[in-house]
């Protein structure tokens, strides 16, 4: 996901060649990476989630790469401060401008690990990005209830074309049904 969001396969084409890099932990993938899993030694919890992908985006033509930067900027400041390690980056490569967050699933300050729930963005991530959307001049962002997240994994075996096993199933159930 470091990878992915630092565009390290096109030399960070999606972000200016690194222009649109932020966080509090380093730019360089290797970087970023070696202080998440040095957090992780140094409070012996190594095993589990190791981080989580936030992706802010806005319609298209709502903003630019500066304004997204500074949103992206401020979240993390707002709802990670110093507590995680983190980076974000602006991606300009597509017509709606849009930014992924990165960040590590523990707490560098007292070794907790980071815990989701269901609704946790609409009671509790949500009114912080509308307040920064707000103080940029930008609408309330939209949030998706119904879209059914994935893990990187299977996310990258689609998007490289390559079937799982869900795959697998899905089509077994779509050919018993039409028999």
């Amino acid at each position: 996901a470091i990878n992915y969001i630092l565009d390290v396969k096109h030399n960070g084409a999606k972000t200016d060649y690194g222009r649109w890099v932020g966080g509090n932990v380093g730019l360089d993938a290797n970087e970023i990476f070696d202080a998440f899993i040095d957090t992780k030694k140094f409070y012996n919890k190594e095993d589990g989630r190791q981080g989580y992908h936030f992706v802010i985006s806005f319609e298209k033509g709502e903003t630019d790469e500066q304004t997204c930067y500074q949103v992206l900027q401020d979240f993390c400041k707002e709802y990670l401060g110093d507590d995680y390690e983190y980076v974000f980056a602006v991606h300009n490569d597509t017509e709606h401008m849009h930014g992924h967050i990165v960040f590590n699933s523990l707490k560098r300050t007292d070794g907790y690990k980071y815990h989701y729930e269901k609704g946790d963005w609409k009671k509790s991530i949500q009114p912080i990005t509308d307040t920064i959307c707000m103080k940029h001049g930008l609408q309330s962002l939209t949030f998706e209830e119904k879209r059914v997240g994935m893990s990187y994994a299977e996310w990258s075996k689609r998007h490289n074309g390559k079937l799982n096993w869900t795959h697998i199933i899905r089509a077994d159930i779509d050919y018993a049904i039409a028999h």
